[in-house]
């Protein structure tokens, strides 16, 4: 999957990492390789960061 234009890409995250410890997995952030949506655990963990007040705005 390509980089969402609307994400920006953060200083303080490797992409590398999340590929590294997921695999080759869907991300809600696909720019950063944060939030991996491969199972109903993470699914739920994504949807609460991103719709977290502090995390909404990145």
């Amino acid at each position: 999957m390509k980089k969402d234009p609307k994400i920006d890409s953060r200083d303080d995250v490797k992409p590398s990492e999340g590929e590294r410890k997921y695999g080759n997995v869907k991300f809600a952030d696909q720019t950063n390789k944060k939030y991996p949506i491969d199972t109903l655990e993470h699914v739920r963990a994504a949807w609460s960061y991103i719709n977290h007040q502090d995390n909404a705005a990145k």
